[in-house]
């Protein structure tokens, strides 16, 4: 079977295993809760951020709620909006969003930055191992000469 964009999010939920009944909609309540997070102050980061997945899902309501914090938003406030379909959004979120389109990288392009991270982090695990031995041998070989003069 062939996966067309209208399949993703499908792809999506099945993992997620959110039953029948769930479909990933974000309703007026999770459009509540997300401005409750933003009001927050940031204490480690100098910018909040909030990504919105699939905000195509958004009920009407929740878009209204959303589209209220987007038209003024709170200094230092980031929103990224993941869309399957941009063009199932409310035309006046999209006119208060910039719009950049990130193309689908391809499942051997991910394997292989997989691939070369677990190489580089088998490479760092192996020179930390490497310096441990030979701090250990350093160790052993001060405690030798020690031994040896207080024999003497």
């Amino acid at each position: 079977m062939t996966n067309t964009a209208n399949d993703r999010p499908q792809e999506w939920y099945d993992a997620l295993d959110l039953g029948k009944t769930l479909r990933g909609a974000i309703s007026a309540r999770e459009a509540d809760e997300i401005i409750r997070k933003l009001s927050f102050k940031s204490f480690e980061a100098d910018y909040k951020t909030m990504l919105i997945w699939l905000p195509e899902a958004m009920n009407e309501e929740a878009a209204n709620k959303i589209l209220k914090i987007l038209e003024e938003p709170w200094d230092r406030t980031l929103f990224i909006l993941v869309c399957e379909h941009p063009d199932r959004l409310l035309p006046t979120i999209v006119s208060r969003t910039q719009e950049v389109c990130v193309p689908r990288l391809a499942p051997d392009v991910l394997e292989r930055v997989a691939q070369q991270r677990e190489q580089m982090r088998a490479q760092r695990e192996a020179a930390r191992a490497e310096r441990e031995a030979e701090l250990a041998r350093k160790t052993i070989d001060l405690a030798s000469a020690r031994a040896a003069r207080t024999e003497q």
